[in-house]
């Protein structure tokens, strides 16, 4: 393994030492070491710091800044023991998310959305009543997208009325306690799954991959 590649190695093991996951920055790294590499260098620079950060030409100048900022937080680690690291300036690319106004959807918008999802074509027909109650879930409980897929059927207590939220934002878990009316289109819904898919591919994912895919 080459210094840089090495170096790169051991920051990453470090952070994850400290809970960090660090999914996005071991890809954009290891592509930032790679065109160091590329050009020559045997160390990080300022100039070729800039360079990779703006090389996609067809982004948001924010996302130069995110790239910019991954690599001046490993030229920091990396100044420690290559005193040739030179740290880009943290001002260097002062670009800022704009963030979108967010869209909070009218009870007319989501019985229009509820009603399309109805429609939806399906071989065993499940795909429309998971959608609508995917969607309607989402309403009435106000979860991430992400959670509600992540439930698994042991995260439903269908008795107590409890939703286990667990890998959400930042790895933690949660609670989250639903209406009886929640309650009822859940046990509506495993109802029907359970019918038309007696016998799943998992016994723990709550939707059949059958329908999500």
């Amino acid at each position: 393994m080459k210094p840089l590649e090495q170096a790169l190695h051991d920051y990453l093991c470090v952070r994850r030492s400290c809970g960090y996951q660090l999914r996005e920055p071991e890809g954009l790294l290891g592509d930032f070491v790679a065109f160091l590499q590329s050009e020559g260098a045997s160390c990080v620079t300022r100039q070729l710091a800039l360079h990779w950060a703006t090389q996609p030409a067809k982004v948001q100048p924010f996302r130069w800044a995110q790239r910019l900022a991954m690599v001046r937080r490993f030229a920091i680690w990396l100044s420690a023991i290559d005193p040739r690291t030179e740290i880009p300036a943290a001002d260097l690319l002062p670009y800022r998310q704009r963030r979108k106004p967010p869209h909070i959807y009218s009870d007319e918008e989501i019985a229009r959305l509820l009603r399309q999802a109805e429609q939806l074509p399906s071989p065993k027909g499940l795909r429309a009543h998971t959608y609508t109650t995917y969607f309607g879930l989402l309403v009435a409980t106000g979860m991430r997208v992400n959670e509600a897929l992540g439930l698994d059927r042991p995260d439903v207590d269908l008795k107590l009325g409890i939703l286990h939220i667990r890998r959400a934002k930042f790895g933690k878990s949660r609670y989250v306690p639903v209406h009886p009316s929640t309650v009822e289109a859940l046990k509506k819904y495993a109802e029907s799954r359970d019918r038309i898919f007696p016998a799943p591919s998992t016994t723990e994912r709550l939707t059949p991959k059958e329908v999500r895919s």
